[in-house]
């Protein structure tokens, strides 16, 4: 059988992984993390999005039936609580440098007009 890779694991190739680390040990944000990392924070939420859950307990849920294949992703089963103090504690700093990273990268690809006017 073919090897196909998910949506998700497609979604994140696109973020340099190296680079976030470096962000996150630069902004402490795993300090005092024992469960949950950033990385770990960043799969959920993103499988929150692509799946569509509109509450942390339906995104816990989705995680739980996807738990053998989001191991392979670096992430361990969560806790709704545990992800709720994430998103309420942990400093966003990290995803912004993320997001801007991001565009700039598209920015480089796409050429900077194309890719502000898309948004308009």
């Amino acid at each position: 059988m073919a090897h196909a890779n998910t949506v998700l694991a497609q979604r994140l190739n696109i973020i340099p992984r190296h680079q976030f680390q470096k962000t996150v040990d630069q902004y402490q944000a795993d300090k005092r993390t024992r469960t949950l990392s950033c990385w770990g924070q960043l799969v959920a939420l993103l499988v929150g999005q692509l799946s569509g859950a509109s509450s942390l307990r339906g995104l816990v849920e989705q995680l739980d039936v996807q738990s053998r294949r989001l191991y392979h992703l670096g992430l361990k089963p969560v806790r709704k609580s545990t992800l709720a103090d994430a998103n309420q504690k942990r400093s966003t700093l990290v995803y912004y440098m993320l997001f801007f990273r991001l565009l700039s990268r598209l920015a480089r690809q796409k050429g900077l007009r194309e890719v502000m006017t898309q948004g308009q």
